[in-house]
């Protein structure tokens, strides 16, 4: 694990010496950790995957993705659509619904064993626009500010919009429910979650905004605490919405493994 770690490092180093004339090329230090990694997994016999838990990596995960999603939320202006609604919306309810079309298309023609809700599960994984892995292109000047603001505003509703669908879609693809069945369990369990989850972002981020545009308009803060602010608000917004999902997550697993020993009980 150690040896993987310091490779990991090294690629880092070198990636840091050759960075201008890397992002020339469009190798963005996403790409390299990806393949550096897959190269480290088959060379240490995935020593480092086996050591890392996924209750440990997977809220690191998010927490770091709720902040790269707020500091690109927070280059909209002019409104929730930045001054481009028809733009945006066309992307969002034209756009998207039929590149997941084609997706479960063209995936249904190289997969012909998976099922139709495997497909979209899928489709909705890789069809959605994402630029945390190449931040550099919402700041590349040889791309037009229109174009750049545009995809950049897509990109946060678009997991709004696909959401939903990924939710019922897996549900069903794990064989656990019918169709039926697989929306009713969707919608019961999505739609509280998506409904808090607004609840908090917008209590939290207008409580946040407000006492930060009081303290900037009396230079109580300085540039290092407006950095820190964008790190502390992200954090706080997300930490109690997966703290509660953790909790509806252990009373579902014991109520399952309670099922079955009530009816042993009643026979």
């Amino acid at each position: 694990m150690s040896w993987s770690i310091a490779g990991l490092a090294a690629v880092l180093v070198v990636w840091s010496l050759f960075a201008r004339r890397l992002r020339r090329w469009q190798i963005t230090p996403a790409l390299i950790l990806v393949l550096a990694g897959t190269s480290f997994g088959f060379l240490t016999d995935d020593a480092l995957a086996g050591r890392l838990e996924a209750r440990v990596v997977e809220p690191t995960i998010e927490a770091i993705l709720a902040i790269v999603l707020f500091e690109h939320a927070t280059r909209v202006r002019d409104g929730f659509f930045g001054g481009h609604t028809r733009i945006v919306l066309r992307l969002l309810f034209i756009a998207l619904p039929v590149g997941l079309a084609l997706a479960v298309i063209l995936g249904a023609g190289l997969m012909p064993s998976l099922t139709l809700a495997q497909l979209l599960v899928l489709a909705c994984v890789v069809v959605p626009v994402d630029f945390a892995p190449v931040v550099s292109f919402l700041h590349d000047p040889r791309i037009p500010e229109r174009v750049r603001h545009v995809f950049n505003i897509e990109e946060g509703y678009s997991d709004g919009v696909i959401a939903p669908v990924f939710l019922l879609a897996l549900t069903i693809a794990s064989g656990e429910h019918t169709r039926a069945e697989g929306v009713i369990y969707a919608l019961r369990h999505g739609i509280p979650h998506v409904a808090i989850a607004v609840v908090l972002g917008v209590g939290i981020g207008a409580a946040a905004a407000w006492c930060a545009n009081a303290a900037d308009r009396r230079g109580l803060m300085t540039e290092q605490s407006r950095r820190l602010l964008m790190l502390g608000v992200p954090v706080l917004t997300y930490t109690p919405q997966r703290r509660r999902t953790r909790q509806r997550h252990r009373r579902g697993v014991r109520r399952r493994h309670r099922l079955p020993q009530c009816a042993a009980l009643r026979r």
